[in-house]
């Protein structure tokens, strides 16, 4: 809207501006100018009939004629009263009296020039002129911004995902579409550098197990150990790729973006589910729960969230974990806790970035990934740090 009264308000003004204008030549300026031509006519008219020392009808008629007067010739006795005395003379009416050898008085009326067609055109391109260079003067900012912005997106369409849009703070539609540009060039150029990392970080994963694989066919071949312990680490490796292609399907299936189903859910109830489905292979861990509130959320994302942070605490801890769910005003936290060693700084540093683990841990790496995507979509975020005894405390934070 702002580029509209952008554009508006200047040629209106113009306009306006144009029509007063033309209204004061019109009304002023024109009529006192044909008035002029008028009055100088008749005086032309005047002194030529008055040059000529013995005039006819014929020869005033004719110079009349030649210079567009109307003329009227009433004899001598008729000016003198009555009811045949003439009206007081108009503008632009010439009176001759009669003189020997022409005993007629001359009326003459100069008729006041009408406005030519060649007048009303100059006005007519006055206006089209003073339209145009406004339209030149408002426009030109206008397709420098379109020009930039095609140029920009042509940069961008060739694969140069470093190109932006220089905003001129002219806060306009342009300006509006430039900064979404710029918004949407920067996300490209992050999933790009994020495709690339990822991609990497995948071959190296898929690199290990693959290796570790192919050790145990050339072990089996050469018949270099048991056949059960090579065996068992082939199904060890087999079990670790299918984790790792189940934890990138649910990654990029989150990076895509989900719809949240938004329903009234009992936290306690889910933590109690994650809890009784992640701590079934530790046993004698000591898991811990309190605390209790409703929030609407997606349950399945809210489940998959608590899945991953309790699964995370369950392998690292100790002795005992902990979830405390603490309900407040506008947002509901969820603490996870465990007595382990805590996470490394670089992890901490790194704001789970997709394969970043600590060299002790065992799994993809990925976990903490998903929880925060996951997280995202319900409106949610995750921090992470450590307690002050060493192990590790992951927050949750929800709107309620």
């Amino acid at each position: 809207m702002k580029l509209y009264w952008k554009v508006f308000l200047p040629l209106a003004a113009a306009l306006l501006l144009t029509i007063v204008f033309t209204g004061w030549f019109m009304g002023a300026v024109l009529p006192n100018h044909l008035r002029t031509r008028q009055a100088l006519i008749a005086d032309m008219f005047q002194r030529e009939v008055e040059s000529l020392s013995a005039p006819t009808r014929e020869q005033v008629s004719f110079l009349a004629d030649s210079m567009g007067v109307r003329i009227r010739l009433i004899p001598e006795d008729r000016m003198g009263g009555g009811e045949h005395r003439e009206p007081p003379p108009l503008p632009g009416t010439v009176i001759i009296p009669a003189r020997p050898g022409f005993p007629f008085t001359i009326v003459g009326m100069v008729p006041l020039p009408g406005v030519r067609l060649s007048i009303a055109a100059v006005v007519l391109l006055l206006l089209l002129i003073v339209e145009g260079v406004v339209l030149h003067l408002v426009l030109r900012s206008v397709f420098r911004k379109i020009r930039d912005l095609e140029r920009a997106a042509s940069i961008l369409g060739s694969g140069d995902t470093s190109i932006r849009y220089a905003v001129s703070g002219g806060s306009d539609e342009l300006d509006a579409l430039g900064e979404s540009f710029n918004g949407m060039a920067q996300r490209i150029d992050s999933l790009l550098v994020s495709h690339k990392e990822l991609m990497g970080s995948v071959a190296h994963e898929l690199r290990t197990p693959l290796a570790r694989l192919s050790l145990a066919l050339e072990l089996l071949r050469e018949g270099s150990g048991t056949r059960d312990e090579m065996f068992s680490r082939m199904e060890a490796d087999i079990t670790a790729l299918n984790a790792l292609v189940t934890e990138l399907l649910e990654y990029n299936r989150l990076g895509r973006g989900v719809a949240p189903n938004m329903e009234s859910v009992e936290v306690l109830a889910v933590a109690e589910e994650v809890v009784a489905s992640e701590s079934w292979g530790r046993a004698g861990l000591e898991i811990t729960i309190s605390g209790h509130a409703l929030v609407r959320t997606d349950r399945e994302l809210l489940a998959r969230v608590l899945s991953n942070l309790v699964s995370n605490a369950v392998r690292h801890a100790s002795s005992k974990v902990s979830v405390e769910i603490r309900p407040a005003l506008t947002c509901l936290s969820v603490i996870v806790r465990d007595d382990g060693p805590g996470f490394p700084n670089a992890i901490l540093s790194a704001g789970f970035i997709p394969f970043m683990k600590g060299r002790e841990s065992q799994g993809v790496g990925l976990g903490l990934s998903i929880a925060r995507r996951a997280a995202s979509i319900i409106g949610g975020e995750i921090l992470a740090g450590n307690t002050p005894e060493g192990g590790a405390r992951i927050t949750l934070s929800i709107p309620m």
